[in-house]
Protein backbone atom coordinates (compact mmCIF):
# COMPACT_ATOMS: atom_id res chain seq x y z
CA UNK A 1 0.00 0.00 0.00
CA UNK A 2 2.76 2.31 0.41
CA UNK A 3 3.08 5.43 2.74
CA UNK A 4 -0.44 6.61 2.82
CA UNK A 5 -0.76 8.70 6.03
CA UNK A 6 1.79 10.49 8.43
CA UNK A 7 1.36 7.97 10.57
CA UNK A 8 2.61 5.34 7.73
CA UNK A 9 5.77 8.29 7.41
CA UNK A 10 6.24 8.38 11.49
CA UNK A 11 6.77 4.54 11.11
CA UNK A 12 8.64 4.31 8.09
CA UNK A 13 11.40 7.11 9.76
CA UNK A 14 10.88 5.30 13.10
CA UNK A 15 12.03 1.68 11.41
CA UNK A 16 14.91 3.75 10.13
CA UNK A 17 15.70 5.79 13.00
CA UNK A 18 16.22 1.72 14.61
CA UNK A 19 18.13 1.04 12.18
CA UNK A 20 20.95 3.82 11.93
CA UNK A 21 20.82 3.51 15.77
CA UNK A 22 21.63 -0.72 15.07
CA UNK A 23 24.21 -0.02 12.52
CA UNK A 24 26.31 2.49 15.09
CA UNK A 25 25.79 -0.17 17.92
CA UNK A 26 27.45 -2.71 15.47
CA UNK A 27 30.49 -0.33 14.64
CA UNK A 28 30.77 0.64 18.01
CA UNK A 29 30.69 -2.76 19.41
CA UNK A 30 33.46 -3.58 16.71
CA UNK A 31 35.59 -0.47 17.65
CA UNK A 32 35.90 -1.39 21.71
CA UNK A 33 36.06 -5.43 20.56
CA UNK A 34 33.10 -6.19 21.77
CA UNK A 35 31.97 -8.27 18.93
CA UNK A 36 35.45 -10.57 19.78
CA UNK A 37 33.84 -11.32 23.25
CA UNK A 38 30.86 -13.39 21.32
CA UNK A 39 33.50 -16.04 20.90
CA UNK A 40 32.84 -18.52 22.18
CA UNK A 41 30.75 -16.46 24.43
CA UNK A 42 29.91 -14.03 27.41
CA UNK A 43 28.40 -12.53 30.20
CA UNK A 44 27.64 -8.63 30.03
CA UNK A 45 30.27 -8.27 32.89
CA UNK A 46 32.54 -10.25 31.17
CA UNK A 47 32.07 -8.49 27.76
CA UNK A 48 32.27 -5.09 29.59
CA UNK A 49 36.17 -5.95 31.59
CA UNK A 50 37.02 -6.70 28.42
CA UNK A 51 35.30 -3.62 26.35
CA UNK A 52 36.42 -0.95 29.11
CA UNK A 53 32.43 0.14 29.48
CA UNK A 54 29.80 -0.52 31.93
CA UNK A 55 27.89 -3.58 32.21
CA UNK A 56 24.26 -1.76 31.54
CA UNK A 57 26.27 -0.57 28.13
CA UNK A 58 27.96 -3.58 27.36
CA UNK A 59 24.25 -5.59 27.83
CA UNK A 60 22.35 -2.24 25.50
CA UNK A 61 25.12 -3.28 22.41
CA UNK A 62 24.66 -7.07 22.93
CA UNK A 63 20.92 -6.77 23.01
CA UNK A 64 21.08 -4.77 20.13
CA UNK A 65 23.00 -7.38 18.47
CA UNK A 66 20.82 -10.24 19.36
CA UNK A 67 17.84 -8.00 17.88
CA UNK A 68 18.90 -7.65 14.68
CA UNK A 69 19.95 -11.80 14.43
CA UNK A 70 23.92 -11.12 14.86
CA UNK A 71 23.88 -12.37 18.09
CA UNK A 72 22.02 -15.71 20.59
CA UNK A 73 21.21 -15.54 24.33
CA UNK A 74 21.59 -18.91 26.00
CA UNK A 75 20.52 -17.28 30.45
CA UNK A 76 22.79 -14.85 30.69
CA UNK A 77 25.25 -15.42 28.00
CA UNK A 78 25.86 -14.15 24.59
CA UNK A 79 27.29 -16.28 22.22
CA UNK A 80 27.60 -15.43 17.62
CA UNK A 81 24.94 -16.46 15.88
CA UNK A 82 26.67 -18.99 13.57
CA UNK A 83 26.97 -17.14 10.77
CA UNK A 84 28.45 -14.27 12.13
CA UNK A 85 30.85 -16.71 14.49
CA UNK A 86 32.33 -18.07 11.11
CA UNK A 87 32.58 -14.78 9.64
CA UNK A 88 34.57 -13.29 12.74
CA UNK A 89 37.23 -16.52 12.38
CA UNK A 90 37.54 -16.29 8.64
CA UNK A 91 38.22 -12.45 8.31
CA UNK A 92 40.55 -10.44 9.22
CA UNK A 93 39.61 -7.98 11.96
CA UNK A 94 41.40 -5.16 10.77
CA UNK A 95 39.44 -6.07 7.59
CA UNK A 96 35.94 -6.09 9.24
CA UNK A 97 36.25 -2.62 11.40
CA UNK A 98 37.66 -0.68 8.01
CA UNK A 99 34.87 -1.95 6.16
CA UNK A 100 32.53 -0.61 9.09
CA UNK A 101 33.88 2.34 9.09
CA UNK A 102 34.23 2.97 5.63
CA UNK A 103 30.32 3.33 5.18
CA UNK A 104 30.00 4.60 8.72
CA UNK A 105 32.17 7.28 8.13
CA UNK A 106 30.93 8.35 4.55
CA UNK A 107 27.41 8.58 5.57
CA UNK A 108 28.19 10.72 8.17
CA UNK A 109 30.04 13.00 6.05
CA UNK A 110 27.13 13.07 3.16
CA UNK A 111 24.68 14.61 6.03
CA UNK A 112 27.53 16.94 7.23
CA UNK A 113 27.86 18.26 3.99
CA UNK A 114 24.03 18.56 3.83
CA UNK A 115 24.18 20.51 6.68
CA UNK A 116 27.28 22.83 5.46
CA UNK A 117 25.52 23.17 2.36
CA UNK A 118 28.39 22.15 0.70
CA UNK A 119 26.65 18.51 -0.73
CA UNK A 120 28.01 17.45 -3.89
CA UNK A 121 29.04 13.80 -5.82
CA UNK A 122 32.83 13.03 -6.17
CA UNK A 123 35.52 11.12 -4.57
CA UNK A 124 36.70 14.48 -2.78
CA UNK A 125 37.21 12.94 0.47
CA UNK A 126 40.65 13.83 2.26
CA UNK A 127 40.14 12.98 5.67
CA UNK A 128 42.64 10.33 6.63
CA UNK A 129 40.46 8.07 8.40
CA UNK A 130 37.74 7.61 5.51
CA UNK A 131 41.09 7.15 3.13
CA UNK A 132 42.49 3.99 5.26
CA UNK A 133 38.96 2.54 6.13
CA UNK A 134 37.91 2.25 2.14
CA UNK A 135 40.99 1.76 0.85
CA UNK A 136 41.14 -1.30 3.59
CA UNK A 137 37.95 -2.63 2.27
CA UNK A 138 39.76 -3.02 -0.90
CA UNK A 139 42.28 -6.10 0.50
CA UNK A 140 39.16 -8.18 1.11
CA UNK A 141 38.10 -7.27 -2.23
CA UNK A 142 41.26 -8.22 -4.31
CA UNK A 143 41.76 -11.67 -2.59
CA UNK A 144 38.43 -12.38 -3.58
CA UNK A 145 38.93 -11.59 -7.36
CA UNK A 146 42.12 -13.28 -7.26
CA UNK A 147 40.36 -16.25 -5.57
CA UNK A 148 37.15 -16.56 -7.53
CA UNK A 149 37.12 -14.80 -10.57
CA UNK A 150 40.84 -14.33 -12.19
CA UNK A 151 40.60 -18.36 -11.96
CA UNK A 152 38.07 -18.50 -14.80
CA UNK A 153 39.62 -16.05 -16.89
CA UNK A 154 42.05 -17.98 -19.18
CA UNK A 155 45.45 -17.28 -18.88
CA UNK A 156 45.11 -14.50 -16.68
CA UNK A 157 46.75 -16.35 -13.48
CA UNK A 158 49.52 -18.08 -14.99
CA UNK A 159 50.64 -14.41 -17.09
CA UNK A 160 50.24 -12.44 -13.58
CA UNK A 161 51.98 -15.08 -12.13
CA UNK A 162 54.93 -14.78 -14.42
CA UNK A 163 57.94 -13.13 -14.23
CA UNK A 164 57.97 -9.27 -15.75
CA UNK A 165 54.43 -9.28 -15.37
CA UNK A 166 52.70 -5.52 -15.23
CA UNK A 167 49.37 -4.23 -13.46
CA UNK A 168 47.96 -0.72 -14.19
CA UNK A 169 46.01 0.90 -10.92
CA UNK A 170 43.82 3.23 -12.18
CA UNK A 171 43.31 5.79 -9.22
CA UNK A 172 45.08 3.51 -6.45
CA UNK A 173 44.05 5.79 -3.93
CA UNK A 174 45.96 5.00 -0.78
CA UNK A 175 47.23 2.07 -2.38
CA UNK A 176 45.61 -1.17 -0.90
CA UNK A 177 44.63 -2.64 -4.00
CA UNK A 178 48.37 -2.50 -5.48
CA UNK A 179 50.28 -3.69 -2.59
CA UNK A 180 47.93 -6.87 -2.02
CA UNK A 181 48.56 -7.24 -5.79
CA UNK A 182 51.78 -7.61 -5.23
CA UNK A 183 51.57 -9.76 -2.07
CA UNK A 184 49.45 -12.15 -3.82
CA UNK A 185 51.80 -12.07 -6.87
CA UNK A 186 55.26 -11.94 -6.49
CA UNK A 187 56.74 -11.19 -9.51
CA UNK A 188 54.19 -8.67 -10.48
CA UNK A 189 55.09 -5.36 -10.83
CA UNK A 190 52.92 -2.44 -10.74
CA UNK A 191 52.00 1.48 -12.24
CA UNK A 192 49.13 3.61 -9.95
CA UNK A 193 47.65 6.69 -11.31
CA UNK A 194 46.74 8.71 -8.36
CA UNK A 195 46.42 12.67 -8.67
CA UNK A 196 44.98 13.32 -4.97
CA UNK A 197 47.85 14.85 -3.10
CA UNK A 198 46.58 13.38 0.22
CA UNK A 199 45.74 9.85 -1.17
CA UNK A 200 49.02 9.83 -2.99
CA UNK A 201 50.71 10.56 0.10
CA UNK A 202 49.27 8.25 2.03
CA UNK A 203 49.42 5.31 -0.76
CA UNK A 204 53.28 6.15 -0.23
CA UNK A 205 53.26 5.71 3.67
CA UNK A 206 51.84 2.55 2.48
CA UNK A 207 53.70 1.16 -0.02
CA UNK A 208 57.17 1.90 2.15
CA UNK A 209 55.25 0.27 4.91
CA UNK A 210 54.42 -2.96 3.15
CA UNK A 211 58.44 -2.77 1.63
CA UNK A 212 57.71 -2.53 -1.72
CA UNK A 213 58.55 1.04 -3.27
CA UNK A 214 61.08 -0.91 -6.33
CA UNK A 215 57.65 -2.76 -7.40
CA UNK A 216 54.63 0.35 -7.36
CA UNK A 217 55.26 3.10 -8.68
CA UNK A 218 52.50 5.94 -8.00
CA UNK A 219 52.48 8.54 -10.67
CA UNK A 220 50.23 12.19 -10.12
CA UNK A 221 48.30 11.15 -12.80
CA UNK A 222 44.83 10.85 -14.23
CA UNK A 223 43.81 8.36 -17.04
CA UNK A 224 42.98 11.22 -19.67
CA UNK A 225 46.84 11.59 -20.08
CA UNK A 226 48.03 8.25 -19.94
CA UNK A 227 50.48 7.66 -23.23
CA UNK A 228 51.61 4.34 -22.02
CA UNK A 229 51.83 1.31 -25.33
CA UNK A 230 52.16 -2.34 -24.68
CA UNK A 231 53.19 -2.20 -21.50
CA UNK A 232 50.84 -4.00 -18.73
CA UNK A 233 48.95 -6.94 -18.28
CA UNK A 234 46.33 -6.20 -16.71
CA UNK A 235 44.26 -2.70 -15.79
CA UNK A 236 41.84 -1.79 -13.30
CA UNK A 237 39.50 0.90 -13.94
CA UNK A 238 36.93 1.95 -10.98
CA UNK A 239 34.55 3.20 -13.24
CA UNK A 240 32.46 3.77 -9.69
CA UNK A 241 34.43 6.84 -9.04
CA UNK A 242 34.70 8.33 -12.48
CA UNK A 243 32.81 10.78 -14.34
CA UNK A 244 31.48 8.57 -17.27
CA UNK A 245 33.38 11.00 -20.05
CA UNK A 246 36.75 10.36 -18.23
CA UNK A 247 35.53 6.35 -18.48
CA UNK A 248 34.99 6.68 -22.01
CA UNK A 249 37.70 8.73 -22.97
CA UNK A 250 39.93 6.40 -20.87
CA UNK A 251 39.00 2.75 -21.57
CA UNK A 252 40.48 3.19 -25.20
CA UNK A 253 43.78 4.47 -23.74
CA UNK A 254 44.02 1.35 -21.10
CA UNK A 255 43.36 -1.02 -24.26
CA UNK A 256 46.46 0.45 -25.76
CA UNK A 257 48.41 0.42 -23.00
CA UNK A 258 47.50 -2.92 -22.79
CA UNK A 259 50.01 -5.91 -24.07
CA UNK A 260 48.08 -7.73 -26.80
CA UNK A 261 45.62 -9.98 -24.81
CA UNK A 262 46.14 -8.27 -21.68
CA UNK A 263 43.40 -8.05 -19.34
CA UNK A 264 40.83 -4.79 -18.32
CA UNK A 265 39.04 -5.12 -15.30
CA UNK A 266 36.26 -2.65 -14.56
CA UNK A 267 34.00 -2.61 -11.56
CA UNK A 268 30.14 -1.68 -11.02
CA UNK A 269 28.24 -1.79 -8.15
CA UNK A 270 24.74 -0.24 -9.08
CA UNK A 271 21.56 -2.69 -9.83
CA UNK A 272 18.16 -2.23 -11.01
CA UNK A 273 15.25 -2.02 -9.28
CA UNK A 274 12.85 -0.01 -6.66
CA UNK A 275 13.83 -2.02 -3.43
CA UNK A 276 16.25 -0.04 -0.62
CA UNK A 277 19.38 -1.85 -1.38
CA UNK A 278 19.10 -1.27 -4.92
CA UNK A 279 18.40 2.67 -4.41
CA UNK A 280 21.58 2.97 -1.96
CA UNK A 281 24.14 1.45 -4.54
CA UNK A 282 22.93 3.76 -7.02
CA UNK A 283 23.11 6.49 -4.36
CA UNK A 284 26.75 5.62 -3.91
CA UNK A 285 27.76 5.09 -6.99
CA UNK A 286 26.34 9.02 -7.58
CA UNK A 287 28.27 10.13 -3.83
CA UNK A 288 31.54 8.76 -5.39
CA UNK A 289 31.53 10.25 -8.24
CA UNK A 290 30.67 7.77 -10.88
CA UNK A 291 27.50 7.34 -13.09
CA UNK A 292 24.86 4.48 -11.69
CA UNK A 293 25.60 2.64 -14.81
CA UNK A 294 24.37 -1.29 -14.55
CA UNK A 295 26.68 -4.13 -15.16
CA UNK A 296 25.14 -4.83 -18.51
CA UNK A 297 25.75 -1.20 -20.03
CA UNK A 298 29.48 -1.23 -18.71
CA UNK A 299 29.96 -4.49 -20.73
CA UNK A 300 28.44 -2.71 -23.41
CA UNK A 301 30.80 0.38 -22.64
CA UNK A 302 33.61 -1.85 -22.81
CA UNK A 303 33.25 -3.42 -25.97
CA UNK A 304 32.64 -0.38 -27.72
CA UNK A 305 36.25 0.44 -26.06
CA UNK A 306 37.74 -2.44 -28.48
CA UNK A 307 37.75 -5.20 -25.80
CA UNK A 308 36.59 -8.18 -26.61
CA UNK A 309 35.53 -11.62 -24.60
CA UNK A 310 33.92 -9.38 -22.30
CA UNK A 311 32.32 -11.16 -19.03
CA UNK A 312 30.98 -10.85 -15.99
CA UNK A 313 32.01 -11.72 -12.82
CA UNK A 314 32.31 -11.04 -9.04
CA UNK A 315 32.54 -12.49 -5.44
CA UNK A 316 29.56 -14.30 -4.26
CA UNK A 317 28.06 -12.00 -1.38
CA UNK A 318 29.75 -8.81 -2.80
CA UNK A 319 28.76 -5.77 -3.69
CA UNK A 320 31.02 -5.39 -7.16
CA UNK A 321 30.66 -6.85 -10.35
CA UNK A 322 33.62 -7.18 -12.36
CA UNK A 323 33.77 -6.82 -15.53
CA UNK A 324 37.07 -8.24 -17.73
CA UNK A 325 37.64 -7.50 -21.16
CA UNK A 326 40.86 -8.84 -23.56
CA UNK A 327 42.68 -6.15 -25.87
CA UNK A 328 42.37 -8.54 -29.32
CA UNK A 329 45.71 -10.48 -30.12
Amino acid sequence: MGVQTPQDVQRVVDGLTDSSWAFSALVAAAEIGLLACLTPSCTPAEAAARAGVTDALAKALLDVLTSIGLANTQGNTYVAAPGLGEFLRTSPSDDILAWLRSNHFQSRQMVDAARRGQLQPGWIHTDPEILRAQGRTGRAAVHALASQVFPSVPGLQECLRSPGAAFLDVGCGVGIISIEMCRIYPHLSVVGLEPGEVQAAEAARNIAEAGFEERIEVRPQRLESLTDRDAFDLAYVPQVVMPIAAVTSGLPRVRDALHAGGWVLVVAISVPGNDLHAATTRLLNVMWGGSPLLAHEVVEMTKAAGFESVQVGGAPGSLLKAILGRRPL
